[in-house]
């Protein structure tokens, strides 16, 4: 499980996916993008990129404990 920040100091969260998702062994890693935007081209963005989800800050524990949760178990899975 990856959690990014849309907006970081020397490279945006979309172009830092990217990045990430050019690699073959990340493809089934989760990837859940944070933002202070809630925008609707945002998540096209994130989506066009490889995010799995999009979560507006500020964060509830709610919000992400499913994420979490789901993200544990695959992982289990694998073991």
């Amino acid at each position: 499980l990856i959690l990014i920040d849309l907006k970081m100091p020397s490279m945006s969260g979309i172009e830092t996916v990217r990045r990430i998702r050019q690699m073959p062994f990340t493809q089934p890693i989760k990837i859940i993008a944070l933002t202070g935007l809630d925008d609707d081209q945002i998540r096209k963005d994130c989506k066009a990129v490889g995010i799995d989800s999009v979560l507006t800050k500020p964060l509830r524990e709610e919000q992400l404990r499913p994420i979490v949760v789901l993200a544990r178990t695959a992982v289990s899975s694998l073991t």
